[in-house]
């Protein structure tokens, strides 16, 4: 028997009753300690019901058998005592309950006082409906529960942190074939395993099909998930068919590489860029059960990108973002990816020692800047012994661009992620990563050393050095301290070797950590040596299933 794998739910929804409301429906769509509550009141009091659907199963071949549904909660009764129980749980589709569903509520059991998990249905358990593919397939597929509050003194809060669902079928196996033009029933499937596989094809002549296989299986343990919202509807897309924690659908023909880079190599905003996403129009429209049913493409999208590292759950998040539709045409549908920006600004005339009214050193400024951009600061990796500000700006300024320039006169970097700013100083470790024999699967680093500099200028100012007297001047346009601690710092970091270094995502850069030390043993050098590279910045190319870091390097002979 084949299962889909326990999937989670992609969309919770409140179904507005006579009982009481659901809060954050959303936050049973992931599988963490949030969570969805219902304050029921007292003697035999009912919630709403707490509805989960769009599950992005694995595709159920449409010859298979339905033999069992499993679904999962996480759920709580706030309080010190048990009196939260089951009322209904149904199955549900198309926005009601299935026909003859039986519920599968176990009213004589409470609901523990801390987490747990409990499971409804099972392999053989059809919950007494006629289930066929096209219902599991369907994005409106799920289930809902509706919980009984039998305390007699008060009201309780009934909590559920996550919902999942398992398909149980026979029939076969989940691959299916796409055919490349249009052809007879009977067209040719030059696949090179044998399987049993669905070809929908109408019209004369002769086609092609591709097998696409989605099931477990599948993945080459890096790539992008991209998941979108619209109109409350969660959809998850690939550039490949990967069945993970849930099925990620294969309609990215392709992106654009993600960056994340410094404006100098002293420092400052870890900035992230993206291009474009160019999409199979079969995305749109309704046309498959996983498509965005809005024709023409929405304008305009949410999305999460995402880097896959050897599952979904080790993905890292890579930024929040809009998609902006740049073009619709019978090949393919083009958005545009657009980063969220920070538009605050800061006045001309203004002294950067007294914008804080904590303190005027670096630390007190970046504690401003997120007063200022709604953010909260760690700067737990920024140096212990900040320097003071004394620069009064001569025009106004972004307050991120500010806030990038002093960074990097100071010789810091920082990122935003989660509405944390994190401010680290350039010298900062910020862990390890060993590749002991890369070699196997990359090409060596490339090294590289920008033009030499003599010396560091920065207003009246300057920093010179003995290494290289035929270098350059390295020009800065402010000195944000109004000496010349900060100047050596920069002089070093510029004259700092480079080096980038091409790795697979599941090799363990998926996760890019700024600063984090990577040592790779690098044998196709002519004297094979020991590198340590220092991230500094990196580049997602999803296409070639490829991660490039790059940062300041130490070469040793080994």
């Amino acid at each position: 028997m084949a299962d889909t794998g326990l999937v989670l739910v992609g969309m919770g929804a409140h179904i507005t009753g006579s009982g009481a409301d659901w809060s954050a429906a959303s936050n049973i769509t992931v599988e963490d300690s949030s969570r969805a509550y219902s304050d029921i009141p007292k003697n035999d009091g009912l919630s709403d019901y707490l509805r989960g659907t769009n599950c992005s199963f694995p595709v159920v071949p449409s010859f298979s058998t339905i033999e069992g549904i499993e679904v999962q909660f996480e759920i709580q009764a706030d309080g010190s005592v048990n009196d939260i129980y089951d009322e209904f749980i149904y199955l549900v589709e198309n926005g009601s309950i299935i026909t003859n569903c039986q519920s599968k509520a176990l009213p004589d059991d409470d609901w523990p006082t801390s987490p747990q998990t409990r499971t409804y249905g099972g392999p053989s358990d059809t919950w007494g409906c006629s289930l066929t593919p096209a219902i599991i397939n369907s994005p409106t597929f799920g289930a809902q529960i509706m919980a009984q509050n039998k305390d007699n003194t008060g009201a309780r809060e009934a909590r559920i942190f996550w919902m999942k669902i398992r398909v149980y079928y026979t029939g076969g196996t989940t691959y299916q074939a796409e055919g490349t033009s249009a052809g007879s029933s009977g067209a040719a499937i030059p696949a090179k395993i044998s399987r049993k596989v669905i070809c929908e094809a109408s019209g004369s002549g002769s086609a092609d099909a591709t097998t696409i296989q989605v099931d477990s299986a599948d993945g080459d343990g890096s790539g992008l998930l991209l998941l979108i919202k619209h109109d409350g509807v969660m959809y998850r897309y690939g550039i490949k068919n990967q069945a993970l924690a849930a099925q990620w659908h294969g309609t990215i023909m392709e992106v654009d590489p993600v960056k994340l880079s410094l404006p100098t190599r002293h420092g400052g905003f870890l900035r992230v860029s993206a291009g474009q996403v160019r999409f199979v129009p079969s995305a749109f429209g309704g046309v498959k059960p996983w498509s965005i049913d809005v024709w023409p493409p929405p304008k305009e999208l949410d999305a999460i990108f995402r880097c896959k590292s050897t599952d979904q759950q080790g993905a890292t998040k890579l930024f929040e973002g809009k998609l902006y539709r740049e073009s619709v045409s019978e090949k393919d549908v083009v958005y545009d990816v657009y980063i969220p920006s920070y538009t605050e600004t800061i006045g001309a005339g203004v002294s950067l020692g007294s914008w804080s009214t904590t303190g005027s050193t670096l630390i007190n400024f970046f504690e401003k800047v997120c007063d200022v951009l709604g953010l909260t600061l760690d700067n737990s990796k920024a140096t212990a012994d900040p320097p003071a500000l004394s620069h009064n700006l001569s025009n106004e300024r972004l307050v991120i661009d500010l806030a990038s320039d002093v960074a990097a006169f100071c010789c810091h970097l920082f990122w935003i992620a989660g509405g944390i700013l994190y401010l680290q100083d350039m010298s900062v470790s910020n862990g390890t990563l060993s590749l002991e024999n890369p070699n196997d699967f990359f090409r060596s680093p490339a090294y590289t050393d920008e033009i030499p500099v003599n010396r560091v200028v920065a207003g009246a100012h300057k920093f010179e050095g003995t290494e290289y007297p035929y270098g350059v001047d390295y020009t800065l346009s402010a000195n944000y301290t109004t000496n010349d601690s900060q100047l050596q710092g920069i002089y070093e970091l510029v004259n700092g070797q480079w080096a980038e270094v091409s790795v697979p995502a599941e090799s363990g850069c998926g996760e890019f950590v700024p600063s984090k030390q990577v040592t790779l043993h690098d044998a196709r050098l002519t004297v094979p040596s020991e590198t340590i590279i220092n991230m500094r910045a990196v580049s997602y190319d999803f296409i070639k299933s490829s991660v490039k870091i790059a940062g300041h390097c130490l070469m040793n002979e080994l």
